[in-house]
């Protein structure tokens, strides 16, 4: 019986609220997608035409019970990979906050050998 309390309390605290959840990952992915006419706007931000045409796209695939990766890769495919704020990750991506790290990481121990160096 102990069990079957512990089960039911776990599933009450971990069972979703669809309608508002459905309601905030829609307004998520709303900030996440740009909008294709606007310079630098997130769909969320815009009212134009091509906005409300993702918007709405974007709810029914949500309704449908599709992923984010799929209407992100439906979007892509359709507006190209600019269109999404977020880009995959990547090895080129991966570089890009990689490298900076390394770099900085070599001028701390750089830096720390000079100054060894120096107290001698």
């Amino acid at each position: 019986m102990y069990l079957l309390k512990t089960l039911l309390v776990m599933l009450l605290f971990c069972s979703p609220v669809y309608a508002a959840d459905k309601d905030d990952r829609a307004a998520e992915l709303f900030s996440i997608v740009k909008c294709p006419t606007c310079a630098g706007q997130s769909v969320k931000e815009s009212d134009t035409p091509a906005a409300k045409n993702i918007k709405s796209y974007i709810r029914a695939q949500i309704d449908a019970g599709a992923s984010n990766e799929e209407i992100f890769a439906s979007l892509s495919d359709t507006y190209g990979a600019d269109v999404i704020s977020r880009p995959k990750l990547s090895l080129s991506t991966s570089l890009l906050w990689l490298l900076p790290a390394a770099l900085g990481l070599y001028v701390l121990i750089k830096a720390r050998c000079y100054f060894c160096i120096s107290r001698k």
